[in-house]
């Protein structure tokens, strides 16, 4: 079988081509790795891969066809903790390792840059906790716009940056098969958000052109059949405050697309959130906006924005735009150290549930009077 047979059939068949070549190259293949594939799936913790491990992955990952859902993280939370002093009441435990390098991001850039090229399945894709230099975003963005079914994408924990995020959203801008955007903790401040705002205005005014082609010789468009964003996720960017939020409640005065926007733990007061109650006086299409964590905001403004929401939502499908967990306590329950279960066991082998201590208190009986009160009360029960 010549090499060009053996890549069309690794392209399907990812499972079988990754064995073949961690054989050839006398590696193991990667357990969590094998158990995604029958699934059409890859979700990787890069901080457990050794340097040998990465090879065959990325050679069979760049040519693969059937994967709906790419997963390649490190664990971020341990250092969003350690910078936020606010959620630093816990120790961190520093379990993971350090994860690929930066000649390896970038080829699990290239690699990935490849398979969103030639896969028609792609529809999902997250690199959560990788730091990124600057040509690896713009690596990563070619193979964006090449890409048209990806539907979700996830950089959560990569600390973009303001710089980052610009050349993102460059390319953002004309990828309308893109559904959710998900920057949590990319280090984003107000610079950041005036990219961001200019992607949901660019993508408005196309869809307004699309909508306007579609009412054509007296056609009714539906304004959910038009594709481009509908979720932005930006919780955890501190820095974002008022001067961010304002940024982003202008661009969504006008829009009608954008259906969820999350703010948890941005540093957004009561100037910022003013400036959302403002933007859904003339908005009628959002239905999500998440500030919790936001504790300087008026619970006065906070009851209009959720009042406006209410009745944006009564006349819209909400099913996909609900609030998403809270991210602090997500994290900081991580930091919490296990519960072993022997330690748990000495700790209540004293402790009696309230059903023991009641029997403790009862008075005492001879075995052949408790005996013939079992028995009377199970045939009054059971016998009739």
């Amino acid at each position: 079988m010549s090499i060009a047979q053996i890549r069309q059939r690794g392209a399907k068949n990812f499972e079988d081509y990754y064995q073949s070549l961690c054989a050839l190259e006398s590696t193991t293949p990667v357990a969590s790795v094998l158990a995604g594939a029958k699934l059409n799936t890859l979700k990787c913790n890069a901080s457990q891969l050794r340097a040998s491990d990465w090879h065959p992955l990325l050679s069979a990952l760049q040519i693969n066809k059937t994967f709906h859902t790419i997963a390649i993280y490190k664990k971020w939370e341990d250092v969003y903790l350690t910078r936020d002093v606010r959620t630093t009441g816990t120790r961190v435990r520093k379990t993971e390792g350090r994860g690929p390098d930066r000649d390896m991001v970038s080829a699990i850039i290239r690699s990935l840059n490849e398979c969103m090229c030639v896969s028609p399945a792609l529809k999902c894709l997250m690199i959560e906790g990788i730091s990124f230099r600057t040509k690896d975003i713009v690596l990563l963005s070619k193979g964006l716009s090449d890409s048209n079914v990806l539907s979700h994408l996830s950089l959560k924990g990569s600390r973009l940056g303001d710089k980052g995020v610009e050349i993102v959203c460059g390319v953002l801008k004309n990828l309308q098969c893109l559904g959710w955007l998900d920057l949590t903790a990319c280090d984003i401040g107000p610079r950041g958000t005036t990219f961001l705002a200019a992607l949901i205005k660019f993508q408005c005014t196309a869809r307004q052109t699309a909508a306007w082609k579609g009412s054509l010789r007296h056609h009714q468009p539906s304004l959910a059949d038009i594709q481009g964003l509908r979720r932005l996720t930006l919780n955890l960017n501190r820095s974002i405050g008022d001067r961010g939020a304002l940024e982003l409640s202008n661009a969504l005065m006008d829009d009608k697309w954008i259906r969820a926007l999350d703010l948890q733990s941005c540093d957004i007061s009561t100037d910022g959130a003013i400036g959302f109650s403002e933007a859904l006086r003339l908005n009628g299409f959002l239905v999500t906006l998440d500030l919790r964590d936001n504790e300087l905001i008026d619970d006065d403004i906070l009851d209009d924005i959720n009042a406006h929401l209410a009745s944006n939502a009564a006349h819209m499908t909400t099913d996909h735009y609900s609030q998403l967990d809270l991210e602090v306590e997500r994290i900081v329950s991580l930091s919490k150290p296990p519960v072993h279960l022997s330690s748990a066991i000495r700790k209540t082998k004293h402790i009696k549930s309230p059903a023991m201590q009641r029997i403790a208190k009862a008075p005492k009986l001879d075995a052949s009077t408790s005996m013939g009160y079992e028995c009377k009360r199970f045939n009054y029960h059971y016998c009739g």
